[in-house]
């Protein structure tokens, strides 16, 4: 079952005319029963193909209404964000992910496009706080990917380098560098640091 990647959103054009009527009624018909999550990301992912953003918009939302306690409801949400931040809509992106983080904190994705959006909206202090969030979690859930968490950690770096905050940034980074197990991600803080933490990476000479 696949999610919007929206890591990076894009200024897209909406309700391009590429989509038959027939189609779109059919679509929009199914929409106002019962369905699956599976047959929701289907029929709203043939839209957006089609350019029919806004219209796909309107498919999650309204699924979401009818089924406001489905157990998969977080991967709709994440989805429904992920088109209204690559459509602009902010103020509504930040609503849903947040809802959507609370259902799953475990879903590392939308930890991501949440900080983006708090960027985006220039509240720099959310976006650093909800991306530290995910990197927090590993400590609870050995089963985070490792690819989010040092998404997590660049984000955080490139918006303290933007600002030329360098000391905040090494704090943060050493903070968390000493309490991260594992090895991949402590070489990345390290590296994202500029090699000045505190305590760097141990190598060991061949042989010894």
């Amino acid at each position: 079952m696949a999610i919007l990647e929206s890591t990076q959103p894009k200024n897209l054009h909406l309700d391009e005319p590429n989509v038959e009527e027939g189609l779109l009624s059919s679509i929009l018909s199914d929409a106002k029963k019962s369905l699956t999550i599976e047959v929701l990301f289907k029929q709203a992912s043939t839209l957006q193909i089609s350019g029919q953003w806004e219209r796909a918009r309107h498919l999650y939302q309204m699924w979401l209404s009818q089924e406001a306690h489905h157990p998969q409801k977080h991967l709709a949400m994440y989805n429904y964000g992920a088109i209204l931040q690559s459509c602009g809509d902010l103020e509504t992106a930040h609503k849903v992910y947040a809802e959507c983080v609370s259902l799953c904190p475990k879903l590392a994705q939308a930890h991501i496009n949440l900080g983006l959006v708090y960027e985006s909206l220039g509240k720099i202090d959310q976006a650093i706080a909800q991306w530290s969030l995910l990197v927090s979690q590993q400590h609870q859930d050995a089963s985070v990917d490792p690819a989010m968490l040092v998404l997590a950690l660049n984000h955080i770096g490139r918006v303290h380098e933007n600002q030329k905050d360098m000391y905040w940034l090494h704090k943060r980074l050493n903070i968390v560098y000493k309490l991260t197990l594992n090895k991949l991600l402590r070489f990345n803080i390290w590296f994202i640091s500029g090699k000045k933490l505190v305590c760097g990476p141990s190598i060991k000479k061949r042989g010894s």
